[in-house]
């Protein structure tokens, strides 16, 4: 939830990282590497924020909005959780021989449902 809200240690450490190039000090410069921050990854996911008030309540044909891959080969993926609900939205280039969006959505949905069958077991 802290991450959600931007108070993720992540962020903490990129912030740091901004100030030390902003300064043009390096307090730490084995963490803040300019390797580390230009690693590639062919998967990138993030949760979709849901807001949960009286006023306002996910629609269960809603979209999961998204947003796309970072490399040429790889997906980007966007997920919400609601209550007892999960979707998730699959990106990737077509221009990529090595991705289908598709074929990794229904990878998700079936790895979803042996969650589900473990966990009623």
């Amino acid at each position: 939830m802290e991450a959600m809200r931007g108070l993720g240690v992540d962020r903490h450490l990129f912030g740091l990282y901004c100030v030390a190039k902003g300064t043009n000090t390096d307090p730490l410069p084995d963490l803040f590497t300019d390797k580390a921050f230009n690693l590639r990854f062919n998967l990138s996911t993030s949760q979709t924020p849901v807001r949960t008030t009286d006023r306002w309540r996910l629609e269960r044909s809603s979209v999961c909005g998204g947003f796309g891959t970072v490399t040429d080969n790889g997906y980007g993926v966007s997920y919400l959780v609601y209550d007892d609900y999960v979707t998730w939205s699959v990106h990737s280039k077509r221009s990529s021989p090595r991705t289908d969006s598709q074929e990794f959505a229904e990878c998700i949905r079936q790895a979803m449902d042996d969650l589900r069958r473990l966990f009623d077991a």
